[in-house]
C-alpha cells in the first residue's frame, strides 16, 4: 500500500464521512457533527503501534478535559499503518483497553473503521 500524504488522506477522510457516513446514513448524528468546528481530525504518519497508542490516549485526554462543544468527535486517521485487518483489530483492543483504563469507559465511545 503506498504511503498517502496528509492533505490528500484527510480529503479522502471527509469525501469518505459525507459520502459513506452521512449518505448512507450509518450515524444519524453524524452530519451536524461534521459539519461544526466540533469535529477534530486528527492525522499521523506514523505506522508503530506504540506511536498510534500515544496519540490515542493523549486524545482521550484532550477530549476529556475539554468542552462538547469545543470537541464533540475526534477522528484519527492513520493512512501508513495498521493495513492487514488483524493488526487493525488488535490495535482497537488495545484502544478499547485503553478507555477502560482510563476510566472513560461509557464517557467516550469509540467507533472504528477499516479502508478494507
Amino acid at each position: 500500500m503506498p504511503i498517502v500524504a496528509l492533505p490528500v488522506a484527510e480529503q479522502r477522510t471527509r469525501a469518505w464521512l459525507d459520502s459513506f457516513v452521512v449518505g448512507l446514513n450509518l450515524c444519524p448524528f453524524a452530519r451536524p457533527v461534521i459539519a461544526s468546528e466540533g469535529l477534530r481530525l486528527i492525522l499521523t504518519e506514523s505506522n508503530q503501534v506504540e506511536d498510534l497508542l500515544h496519540g490515542f490516549l493523549t486524545e482521550l485526554q484532550l477530549i476529556s478535559s475539554s468542552d462538547e462543544a469545543e470537541i464533540a468527535t475526534s477522528l484519527l486517521v492513520m493512512p501508513n499503518a495498521l493495513t492487514d485487518f488483524e493488526d487493525y483489530l488488535g490495535f482497537v483492543g488495545l484502544a478499547e483497553e485503553l478507555i477502560e483504563e482510563a476510566d472513560f469507559e461509557g464517557v467516550i465511545q469509540l467507533a472504528s473503521f477499516h479502508p478494507d
